[in-house]
């Protein structure tokens, strides 16, 4: 009782080792007591990090579960989990040790005349006596076994939270589920709620859920654009009171991720070591590595701070600034009608354009329903046209079609690419638009142009658009609520974005 109350402390006020860890050097294979020339994957620990299960394929075909024993010399030699490897066809895989001789496997199990068959979908298995006993996993609504394909799962047992990765539509994405009698103790009793989608999914494969021991931190597999390699290894820290929003993942870094794949996390309980499956560097097709938590105190980072201006020098000092190539998207729709927002956005942009140099280039898009282009020259040649624009704009009183807008903004930002320069799209707007997938992927894909996403006023409709942006590392924020004191917002932000290193 007195550690799942220091659990709960820790996570009501985020003090937690783990959240803070970085792992460094060189990543160890664990050797042939674990690794041989077959793949092992989806490393577990106990609850007392005394042994580590994994699964590889047997002789016979198909995937076991096998464990191994911790030593005072390291990892002793494998061995299978028998009770756990019915004689069914099915790979048999280990997503949790809940508690001594109870277990979270993948598969629903039934016996017919003496005979164990395997279909789709996760269990509770027990073992006792040397024999295993499989009970389904329950969910209630519409969500069952037969709609859905889980790749991966694991349980945060002190809030009973379940985390899973489900395949639909050909995508892999987190989901989480919590319970819907929350007091019960007994696994095998507990009624699941459907399945709610994490904020960190992209239309790109998200898998191999795993949280540390207290709760703050995610980790999962991902094969989102900016990786080392195919698939890499993502950390993020839980940001709301449920379990459905997190940060904006961070990459684990090259110590862990390769020009491979990686999946498969696992944190040793009693040492802090990171455990994770790779197919680089292999004595196998994939085999379980680990890696160190670095130990040293990483220097105060330095402020980051604009280069100063003297009175009389250009605000983007081309001594400090490289040139711009920037595309404003502006939602001038029916709701950009409603109390101060035109003011914000024409007060926001004017410090901007009597900024930009003729080096720089500049588009105006405004949509709404439509997308036209308001101005396009490829040097800001006409400052005095450029400023009259921006004080004529006026709301136009249609629907917002912002997934057009934003394609065609990066069509208008390749086209005018400047290579090693700043390439941005200011996207500003007031509300909420659905963001389809393709549009999705194009603005994780395109890494060498900044998105910037521009909120007027952060109504609650515009908080929605935001929590979607906010899942892609590759998006910057920026809100309006006063015209005196955000008046240079879009300007810093540039010159953060321009300056020369």
């Amino acid at each position: 009782m007195r550690t799942r109350l220091l659990i709960l402390l820790l996570l009501l006020f985020g003090l937690s080792r783990d959240t803070l860890a970085q792992w460094t050097g060189a990543r160890e294979n664990l050797g042939p007591s674990v690794n041989d020339a077959r793949a092992q994957v989806l490393p577990v620990f106990s609850p007392g990090g005394d042994t580590l299960f994994f699964s590889e394929p047997a002789a016979s075909g198909g995937f076991i579960i096998r464990y191994s024993v911790r030593g005072s010399a390291g990892w002793l030699p494998k061995t299978d989990l028998a009770p756990l490897n019915p004689p069914s066809s099915g790979d048999k895989y280990l997503y949790g040790a809940l508690c001594e001789g109870q277990y979270l496997v993948n598969g629903h199990f039934r016996t017919l005349n003496r005979r164990v068959y395997q279909t789709a979908g996760l269990a509770y298995a027990a073992v006792a006596a040397g024999e295993g006993s499989f009970l389904s996993v329950p969910f209630e609504g519409a969500d069952t076994m037969l709609n859905s394909r889980y790749t991966g799962a694991c349980i945060f047992e002190p809030a009973r939270a379940l985390f899973l990765s489900i395949v639909r539509g050909g995508n892999e994405d987190l989901f989480v589920c919590v319970p819907l009698n929350p007091e019960e103790r007994e696994w095998s009793r507990i009624r699941w709620a459907s399945p709610q989608k994490l904020s960190v999914n992209t239309p790109f494969r998200e898998g191999a859920p795993s949280v540390s021991p207290d709760g703050s931190t995610l980790f999962f597999s991902s094969d989102r654009p900016g990786g080392q390699g195919g698939a890499d290894l993502y950390r993020c820290t839980r940001s709301g009171p449920g379990w459905t929003e997190w940060s904006v993942p961070k990459n684990l870094g090259p110590s862990i991720n390769s020009s491979g794949a990686e999946r498969g996390f696992a944190l040793d309980p009693l040492s802090g070591d990171a455990y994770f499956v790779s197919d680089s560097g292999t004595v196998g097709a994939t085999d379980i590595f680990r890696l160190r938590p670095d130990t040293t105190v990483p220097p105060p980072a330095a402020l980051d701070t604009l280069p100063p201006t003297a009175p009389g020098d250009p605000e983007l000092d081309e001594r400090y600034y490289k040139p711009n190539n920037i595309v404003f998207l502006l939602d001038l729709s029916n709701s950009m009608k409603k109390a101060n927002r035109m003011n914000l956005l024409k007060t926001a942009m004017r410090p901007l354009v009597r900024a930009l140099r003729p080096v720089d280039k500049v588009t105006i898009y405004r949509f709404a329903e439509a997308t036209l282009r308001l101005y396009e020259t490829s040097s800001v040649n006409d400052p005095k046209r450029l400023s009259g624009l921006v004080d004529s704009l006026r709301s136009l009183g249609e629907a917002t079609n912002g997934s057009a807008a934003i394609q065609e903004g990066y069509r208008e930002a390749e086209r005018k690419l400047l290579p090693g320069a700043n390439n941005e799209i200011f996207l500003i707007t007031d509300g909420d638009f659905p963001i389809f997938p393709d549009v999705e992927k194009l603005i994780l894909q395109s890494l060498h142009i900044r998105f910037c996403v521009v909120m007027i006023d952060e109504t609650p409709e515009g908080q929605a658009l935001l929590a979607k942006f906010r899942r892609y590392p590759n998006v910057q924020v920026v809100t309006l609520h006063d015209v005196v004191s955000d008046a240079r917002a879009l300007l810093n932000n540039v010159k953060q974005n321009a300056r020369k290193k």
